[in-house]
């Protein structure tokens, strides 16, 4: 997953995420997709946190 049509198909779907730069000392995350345009895309981490993110992240299906 890496175009934003491709995040926008995985909308509501869990994904293990990769961000060029690091996000709070980290560049690795799980989470669900909850929104994609073609610029941005939003993945619901925990309870609580919710990450933003432009075009230059990579995001692979998570099977748990």
């Amino acid at each position: 997953v890496r175009r934003p049509e491709h995040f926008r198909a995985a909308v509501g779907h869990d994904v293990q995420l990769r961000t060029a730069a690091d996000i709070a000392g980290k560049n690795r995350f799980r989470g669900t997709v909850v929104a994609a345009t073609d610029q941005s895309a939003r993945i619901a981490v925990g309870d609580d946190v919710m990450l933003r993110f432009v075009q230059g992240a990579r995001a692979r299906a998570s099977s748990s």
